[in-house]
């Protein structure tokens, strides 16, 4: 499921929107530990998965989604099992600061989306083939790994020999990799003639 908010501003005024949330959603814990210690973790419920096309800074889901997917304890959940009640099973969606825009009378703000995908097993492949049906279903080109061959020369029979051999092998991309000579950060004038 996809949630969003769009605000509409219809008075004759600009309008701010500091803050959003588009989702708040108390979800049952999936294991009950009692004790609440500084440094460690609690454990998040993982019957859900959550995450936004507000996503960025990370190379796996968990950092990408630190801005926006955030797992709190629930202040209204009095009879968990966790003597302190910092169990975070209450899930809030919103961007962790802003978005501090201004409307305009008669514009419109549209917040980021929010996807969530309810699991409907524990079982590890169950879980992970419908985790692929979900970016399958949103994102269908990120389903797919071309393959790269890195070339690490910027020598031009070295360069052409390496596009043959990719060719042959079925590659479908070469990247001049770090280490080729191939500087993209120098934009002095005899790099770019």
């Amino acid at each position: 499921m996809s949630k969003w908010i769009k605000v509409h501003n219809r008075t004759e005024r600009e309008l701010s929107v500091d803050r959003f949330c588009c989702e708040m959603l108390a979800i049952v814990e999936h294991s009950n530990p009692v004790e609440f210690r500084p440094g460690v973790n609690l454990p998040i419920p993982d019957s859900l998965h959550a995450e936004t096309d507000y996503a960025f800074g990370g190379f796996n889901h968990e950092n990408a989604m630190r801005f926006s997917v955030h797992w709190e304890p629930d202040p209204a959940y009095s009879s968990q099992v966790n003597y302190a009640r910092q169990m975070p099973c209450l899930l809030r969606i919103s961007p962790t600061r802003g978005p501090a825009q201004l409307i305009r009378p008669g514009e419109s703000f549209t917040s980021f989306r929010a996807f969530e995908l309810v699991y409907d097993s524990t079982d590890r492949e169950r879980r992970g083939l419908a985790l692929r049906r979900f970016y399958r279903t949103l994102a269908p080109w990120v389903t797919e790994n071309p393959l790269i061959l890195h070339v690490v020369s910027i020598d031009p029979q070295v360069v052409r020999t390496a596009i043959d051999q990719a060719v042959e092998c079925g590659f479908e991309m070469i990247s001049l990799s770090f280490g080729s000579g191939v500087n993209m950060e120098d934009d002095s004038r005899a790099n770019i003639e």
